[in-house]
C-alpha cells in the first residue's frame, strides 16, 4: 500500500491485517448540498405525542414539562442555579514536561478578552439557539433540537425558512457534539437559563435519533439510532421567533449509496416521519465524548432537565449493548423497514478489533453500557497499524479514530477506570505531539486540517491532557484569527437574522469565520470547566477573568 492514500474503513481492515502478517500488531498498541424549493404546506402537524415506554426505561417528556417555562433553570431542588466551574474530577494524575516559554499574564488576559469578545459580538449562543432545531417546543408532541448540514435560511417579509435539502443531513452528531459541550462549559461558568435550556433540547436531540427507529409501540426491536429523522413541517415561535422549518424535499429526500430514507408511518414518539438509515460511525465518538462532558451539568438542571439527559444515556446504553451483541456492528433498518446488519463491506456499520484498530470505540461503548472495560484492551489507544500507515489515511478517517479515542478517554475517566484511563490518555498525548506539530508547520500535510486539530487539542486539553506553552501559544493564534474573521462587519447580519431590522434575503446557516470552527468556539470554556481539565495544567485563559465577563 506503499503511496496509496488510506480513505476508508476497509483499508484500515487491510492495514490491520498487515500489520498482523508481519508480526508488529500483535502487542496491541499501546454534508450535504443546500436546496431550495416548495416544501409541504405551511400548516403545522404535530407529530405523536405518546412514547415507547421501552425506549430508555424513562418518559419522552411529550407535554410532561410544559409547566417549565423554556429556559428555566431553577437548579435540581428549586433553588436558584449554582454558577461558577465544578472542581476537577480527574481521577489520575498525568503530566507532560512543558515546550516554550511560559505565556504570560498579558498574553492570557489578551487571549480571554478575545474570546469574550468573540462570544459577545457573535450573539454566540443565542446564534446557537437559533440555528439548532428538529421539532419545536412551541408545538404539541417531542421537542428537540441539533445542528444541521444542507439547510438554506431564508427571510421573506419577516419570516425566516429554514428549508432543508433533498440530501438531507448524514452526520449531525459532529456537528451538535461541540455546541452541546460549549452550552454545557458556559452552563457550569454563568448558570444562564438558555444554557440550560440548550443542554435538555440537544439531549433530546440525541434521543431523537433512536426514538425515531421505532417502527409502532409494540416494536420489540433493538435499540437503533437513525442518521437523521424529518418529521411534517412545522411553524416554530421558540424563543419568540417566527420560523417555518421546511422538510418537505426529505419526505422522502434523495438516496445515496450511504444511507436511505425509511417511512415509518406509526412511529410512537413522532407519528409519521421519514429517518436516514444506516447511522454509521462518523459521528459516534463526537456523541460519546460529549455524554460523559456534561455530566456536571446534570446537578444543575431542573428535575425534568435532568430525566432528559437520563433517557438520552439510557438510550445509548441500550444501543451500546446492542451493538457489542451484535459483534460491534451497527443494526439499522432497510428500505422496507426490516432489521438487518449492513455487509461487512460497508465498513462504517463495522468496528474492527483486529490488531486494536478500532479499539476505542468498542471501549467507550462497552464503559457506557457495562462501566467496565472486559476483555477490552486498548493500550495507548493508537494502534500499530495506524502508526504503520498514518501518514497514508486521510483526514476523516483520522477523525474518526481521534474522535473515538477521546471518547474512550472520557468514558473511562467517567467510570474511573483509571488504569486504561491513564493509558489512553498518554495516547492522547501522543496525538497531540504528532498532529499538533504537523497542523503548526509552515505547510501542514493533506490530511491534517487545523481546524480539526484546534478541535484535538481543546478536546484533548478538556480532557486531562495538559498543553505545552508552546500549544497553547498556536490556539492563541488561531483565536485570534477567529476573532478578527467571525466579527467582520460583512457576517453582522447572519448572527441577526430574526431582527427586524435586517432585511429579507439568504443567509448562511453555518457562520463563517476562520482560525476554528464555529462550533469548537465554546469548547475553549472548557479550560475553565471542563470535569476532566488538569488541576496542574498550564492555562489556556484567565478563569477568573472570563468568569467576571458574564456575571
Amino acid at each position: 500500500m506503499e503511496g496509496v492514500p488510506v480513505r476508508s474503513a476497509t483499508q484500515l481492515r487491510a492495514a490491520a491485517s498487515l500489520a498482523v502478517a508481519i508480526g508488529i500488531a500483535a502487542c496491541g498498541g499501546g454534508g450535504a448540498s443546500t436546496g431550495a424549493g416548495a416544501g409541504e404546506d405551511g400548516t403545522p402537524v404535530a407529530p405523536a405525542s405518546s412514547a415507547d415506554p421501552g425506549d430508555g426505561g424513562a418518559s419522552a417528556h411529550d407535554g410532561a414539562s410544559s409547566d417549565v417555562p423554556p429556559g428555566a433553570d431553577s437548579g435540581a431542588d428549586g433553588a436558584a442555579p449554582a454558577k461558577g466551574p465544578p472542581a476537577s474530577a480527574l481521577p489520575v494524575s498525568f503530566s507532560r514536561p512543558d515546550v516554550g516559554a511560559p505565556l504570560t499574564q498579558a498574553e492570557l488576559d489578551a487571549a480571554t478578552d478575545k474570546l469574550i469578545a468573540l462570544l459577545t459580538d457573535t450573539h454566540y449562543f443565542d446564534v446557537v439557539d437559533q440555528r439548532i432545531h428538529g421539532w419545536p417546543q412551541t408545538q404539541p408532541g417531542f421537542w428537540y433540537g441539533t445542528w444541521w448540514s444542507g439547510v438554506t435560511i431564508t427571510k421573506q417579509a419577516g419570516k425566516v425558512t429554514y428549508t432543508h435539502s433533498a440530501d438531507g443531513a448524514d452526520n449531525n452528531g459532529l456537528r451538535t457534539a461541540p455546541y452541546l459541550e460549549g452550552a454545557c462549559y458556559a452552563h457550569l461558568l454563568w448558570g444562564k437559563p438558555l444554557t440550560a435550556q440548550l443542554v435538555r433540547r440537544m439531549a433530546r436531540g440525541y434521543s431523537s435519533w433512536a426514538l425515531s427507529m421505532k417502527r409502532s409501540a409494540g416494536d420489540t426491536a433493538t435499540t437503533m439510532l437513525s442518521r437523521a429523522i424529518y418529521p411534517a413541517s412545522v411553524a416554530s415561535a421558540e424563543g419568540g421567533r417566527n420560523l417555518f422549518i421546511d422538510y418537505g424535499l426529505d419526505r422522502p429526500g434523495i438516496d445515496n449509496p450511504a444511507t436511505e430514507y425509511v417511512h415509518l408511518a406509526t412511529n410512537p414518539t413522532f407519528g409519521d416521519v421519514w429517518i436516514k438509515n444506516k447511522r454509521s460511525k462518523d459521528d459516534m465518538g463526537h456523541i460519546f465524548r460529549s455524554m460523559a462532558q456534561i455530566e456536571p451539568c446534570v446537578a444543575r438542571l431542573d428535575p425534568a432537565g435532568q430525566a432528559d439527559v437520563a433517557q438520552m444515556k439510557a438510550l445509548y446504553t441500550s444501543w451500546s449493548l446492542a451493538v457489542e451483541a451484535g459483534g460491534w456492528s451497527i443494526a439499522t433498518l432497510d428500505k422496507s423497514a426490516t432489521v438487518y446488519t449492513p455487509p461487512l463491506t460497508e465498513t462504517l456499520a463495522h468496528y474492527e478489533l483486529i490488531a486494536n484498530v478500532e479499539c476505542p470505540g468498542a471501549l467507550m461503548m462497552r464503559l457506557l453500557g457495562h462501566g467496565d472495560p472486559g476483555s477490552l484492551s486498548c493500550g495507548s489507544g493508537v494502534s500499530n497499524a495506524e502508526i504503520l500507515l498514518g501518514s497514508q489515511m486521510n483526514n476523516s478517517v483520522k477523525q474518526i479514530l481521534r474522535t473515538h479515542h477521546e471518547a474512550a478517554v472520557n468514558m473511562a475517566l467517567l467510570t474511573k477506570q483509571s488504569a486504561p484511563a491513564l493509558a489512553l490518555l498518554q495516547g492522547l498525548a501522543a496525538r497531540v505531539d504528532s498532529d499538533g506539530a504537523a497542523a503548526a508547520s509552515a505547510s501542514p500535510p493533506a490530511n491534517v486540517n487545523p481546524n480539526d486539530i484546534v478541535a484535538l487539542l481543546l478536546h484533548a486539553a478538556n480532557t486531562g491532557v495538559p498543553l505545552t506553552s508552546q500549544e497553547v501559544r498556536w490556539l492563541h493564534g488561531r483565536l485570534a484569527s477567529a476573532w478578527t474573521s467571525y466579527r467582520a462587519p460583512a457576517n453582522a447580519t447572519t448572527y441577526a437574522v430574526f431582527d427586524a431590522a435586517t432585511p429579507d434575503g439568504t443567509y448562511a446557516f453555518d457562520p463563517g469565520g476562520s482560525g476554528m470552527s464555529f462550533s469548537d468556539i465554546g469548547l475553549l470554556l472548557g479550560s475553565c470547566a471542563s470535569p476532566f481539565r488538569n488541576p496542574t495544567a498550564r492555562p489556556i485563559l484567565d478563569c477568573a477573568r472570563l468568569l467576571a465577563a458574564f456575571p
